[in-house]
């Protein structure tokens, strides 16, 4: 669990659990996966905006669910290259916060 303090003096609590698997799938190739659960609570606010958005009187709370999976290969000795997707589901008491978030990266790297 943590605390965050934000600019406007707003405590944030967020209770998370995350979980990682890699495998190596060739000598030079890996494959990953990871999945993440989390639940944050924003304190009562006198914003007319939040509060008129919210479910749940002045309060917010989110809860977020993500996965995501990828592959690392390294090649030519020092190169390697990511190629990984991530998903994050946020599900909010204010109508204003729910959204769904696709990424997907690619990434090519030397490490000497």
């Amino acid at each position: 669990q943590t605390r965050t303090l934000t600019i406007n003096n707003l405590t944030v609590s967020t209770s998370s659990l995350d979980v990682h698997a890699s495998q190596r799938l060739l000598y030079n190739l890996m494959a990953n996966a990871n999945a993440i659960y989390s639940r944050s609570t924003y304190p009562a606010t006198n914003s007319p905006v939040i509060a008129a958005a919210t479910t749940s009187g002045t309060t917010r709370n989110d809860e977020n669910f993500g996965a995501g999976a990828g592959l690392a290969y390294s090649f030519a000795r020092v190169w390697h290259a990511n190629l990984n997707y991530a998903y994050r589901r946020t599900t909010s008491s204010s109508a204003l916060s729910n959204f769904d978030h696709h990424v997907v990266s690619l990434s090519v790297g030397c490490r000497y």
